[in-house]
Formats: structure tokens, sequence, C-alpha cells
């Protein structure tokens, strides 16, 4: 390959690829987004309170956020740590969308 082609490719690639910036910027983003469903999800469990409603489906959604979170860390770390809580939030969301289930049914 001439030095030109090697050029031009490099040039091609660096389009597809994101940069620290774009990397920090997905990242906050990401952040934002699950800070704004976790206080939705709040809001939705403190109207369910007053209404006498079943309220562990919105605990639930916030564990398996958090489940999906460590789960996905995991397999990009493969720390015991990242494990050990994906499976812990996960087992935690089944509970709790089983004792929904029992008082909805």
């Amino acid at each position: 390959m001439t030095k030109e082609e090697i050029l031009k490719q490099a040039q091609s690639e660096g389009k597809k690829s994101m940069d620290e910036r774009d990397l920090a910027i997905q990242d906050k983003a990401c952040y934002v987004g699950m800070l704004v469903g976790l206080f939705f999800c709040l809001f939705l469990m403190v109207v369910k309170i007053f209404r006498n409603l079943p309220y562990q489906d919105v605990y639930a959604v916030i564990c398996s956020i958090n489940c999906a979170q460590h789960l996905y860390k995991w397999t990009r770390y493969k720390t015991d740590r990242c494990l050990a809580l994906g499976i812990g939030w996960g087992a935690l969301t089944v509970l709790l969308v089983f004792a929904y289930l029992t008082q909805i049914w």
C-alpha cells in the first residue's frame, strides 16, 4: 500500500469511531437519562402509594436497570464484583416482579 492509500483508509476509519469527547458526551447522556428515569419511577411509586396500589413494579424497573448495568460492566471488566452485583440485582428484580404479580392477581 502507498502512503496515500494508508492515509485515506485511516481517515475513513476515523469517521466511524468515536473520540474521547464523543464518548464523554454519550456517557453523560446515559447518566442523565438514567437519573431522569429514576426520578420518574420514584414519582410513580409515590402516586401508587397514595392511591393504595401495589408499587413493586416500579422497584423492579429500577433493579432491572441496575442489573443490566452491572452485567454489561462484567462483560467488559470481568470482575467478580460486577458479576455478583448483576446477579444480586437480577434476583431482586425477579422477587419484586413475583411480589407484584401476587398482589395484582
